[in-house]
């Protein structure tokens, strides 16, 4: 059995360290990665990812890949991340 992304075995393993949680935030730069979240909510709901675009391949594809793939969160870069955070705890409140 070929265990490599987009397997989800990686990602439910890593996530069984953290013990219970309530929602895990995946980020990764290709489609692979959005897959292997999406398998893997199968097995767990709590599973979001975030497809950054800046850094890959042929930018405006991978952009309208994720978009096409309706991720949770789009951004060109991590850097972006701690505003998109801020805004999901602003309006949390």
């Amino acid at each position: 059995m070929n265990l490599k992304k987009p397997h989800p075995f990686s990602l439910l393993k890593a996530a069984e360290g953290f013990g219970s949680f309530g929602c895990a935030l995946y980020v990764g730069d290709s489609m692979e990665d959005g897959i292997m979240v999406r398998k893997a909510r199968k097995v767990d709901s709590c599973f979001l990812f975030a497809g950054v675009y800046l850094h890959t391949g042929p930018r405006e594809v991978v952009l309208d890949a994720f978009l096409k793939s309706e991720c949770d969160l789009v951004m060109p870069s991590v850097n972006e991340l701690p505003i998109a955070l801020e805004e999901v705890r602003r309006r949390k409140d």
